[in-house]
């Protein structure tokens, strides 16, 4: 390379013709980031004493909002001052804006969103804001380009790394050469996108559809109605001889339990106390310190953020090393594995032939199959109403916490276990059902993305 090429940066990764290598065959104009843009402005930091706890100020959008598939979200949110709109009117967000991922870990950096809410809304220091001359460059387009340089690894390659952190400033975004198809063009490959992102939502909504039926289903097989939610009192008065076990508190009387107890009793068929059905429980621990669990090998460590409603979700499993063998407690196939802190109730079937430990969130169930079918089971437990009642008999510090005296007393459903199959085979239909739609979601928009990146790259 000349002295004369050389743009700022000295790293050999930068200058690689294979990062860069599409910006010698596309056949469109290339220009610097900066030459069509009016404005890349990074946002303001705010800690937790600036903000709105009540939630209802102002959200400030952050790295968090910021979907995988150029969306946003606002699952958690960070709400600041209304105040601020007297103060922070430059940094308040439009329609139109792009809004660009400068600082997360090194695999997130580059995640870029076309803004579209109405309203007012701000930004943090981790996300630059970029504003664009749309008589040469529309801002979807943008969004959709930043995000094809995101898929292959551009801003992993050539941002600056400190402190478990990675980013890509504001001089160097601007140096960004990216190429410049016609107008049209722009407008042409926005229009692909979106029409393969509308199909997306379409099947995931049919997704989602199936999902939510399961509840209805399985309280009409079962004969049970879930009472309407009620409003939650601080306090209300009950007769003397209506408070039972123990309990003193509002929610363990609410009127929604009320109706609960007496739908159980009107149901199709009994219940019977969840120790009718177990012929082992074992609730897990957690190693020493030293012992923490590691990636990569030796014994699977579920922790409670593993464990999802009828699945175990091993994707970030950790492990520990298999000479500790002797200090864990295990989970086997076909045993009932339910979270006891926290999401209380969720519950799956462990179908792994590999050995699990378990961790002290987590109680793991060996059931008389004789009795109760596993999948019934989950399926019951996983359910709202379910959830409600097992939330109900938890002790509450600052989280829900549910021990095995507790646990052994919940009311189960009980029926013929021809019943039960039938319930478990039903649900688990609709749940694949559910997947194979999820899949062609994310396959259709895949493919649509492949096409598009070709397009806006100039390779096709």
């Amino acid at each position: 390379m000349r002295r004369g090429e050389i743009e700022g940066r000295l790293d050999a990764i930068y200058y690689s013709g294979e990062l860069f290598g599409f910006l010698k065959t596309t056949k469109y104009v290339i220009k610097k980031l900066n030459q069509v843009t009016t404005s890349l402005k990074s946002g303001f930091g705010a800690g937790k004493q600036d903000q709105d706890q009540a939630g209802q100020g102002i959200i400030q959008i952050r790295p968090t909002n910021l979907g995988n598939e150029g969306n946003l979200k606002f699952d958690r949110n960070v709400y600041l001052p209304l105040s601020l709109l007297e103060t922070e009117q430059e940094n308040l967000l439009q329609k139109g804006d792009v809004l660009f991922n400068n600082t997360n870990s090194q695999e997130l950096v580059g995640k870029t969103v076309y803004f579209y809410e109405e309203g007012n809304f701000l930004f943090s220091n981790h996300i630059t804001r970029i504003r664009v001359k749309q008589d040469e460059l529309l801002p979807q387009f943008l969004a959709l380009l930043l995000n094809a340089f995101h898929d292959r690894k551009v801003f992993y390659s050539i941002c600056t790394n400190w402190n478990n952190q990675s980013g890509v400033g504001i001089e160097l975004l601007g140096s960004l050469k990216i190429p410049i198809p016609p107008l049209e063009t722009q407008a042409h490959i926005i229009a692909i996108f979106e029409v393969a992102y509308a199909k997306k939502r379409r099947k995931e909504a049919e997704a989602q559809a199936l999902l939510d039926s399961i509840d209805g289903y399985l309280l009409s097989a079962l004969g049970l109605t879930l009472p309407p939610p009620t409003e939650r009192k601080r306090f209300f008065y009950v007769r003397a001889g209506q408070v039972s076990g123990g309990r003193f508190d509002p929610f363990y009387h609410s009127a929604f339990f009320q109706q609960a107890e007496k739908s159980i009793q009107s149901a199709t068929y009994s219940f019977t106390k969840f120790k009718a059905v177990i012929k082992q429980l074992k609730t897990g621990t957690t190693p020493h310190q030293k012992l923490q669990p590691f990636d990569n090998e030796g014994i699977m460590f579920l922790r409670n953020s593993d464990l999802k409603p009828y699945e175990l979700d091993l994707s970030e499993i950790k492990f520990v090393k298999d000479k500790y063998e002797n200090l864990l407690i295990f989970s086997y196939k076909n045993e009932v594995i339910i979270c006891i802190a926290g999401t209380v109730g969720t519950s799956a079937v462990n179908q792994f032939d590999e050995l699990i430990a378990i961790n002290q969130n987590i109680t793991s169930i060996k059931l008389n199959e004789n009795l109760i079918n596993p999948h019934f089971l989950v399926a019951y437990l996983n359910s709202k109403l379910a959830i409600e009642l097992t939330k109900r008999v938890c002790s509450v510090a600052t989280i829900y916490y549910l021990n095995n005296e507790n646990l052994n007393n919940l009311s189960i459903p009980l029926p013929p276990l021809a019943v039960q199959t039938d319930i478990a085979n039903h649900i688990a239909a609709l749940r694949a059902e559910a997947k194979q739609l999820f899949q062609q979601a994310d396959a259709a928009l895949a493919q649509a993305k492949q096409v598009v990146e070709g397009m806006i790259l100039g390779e096709t």
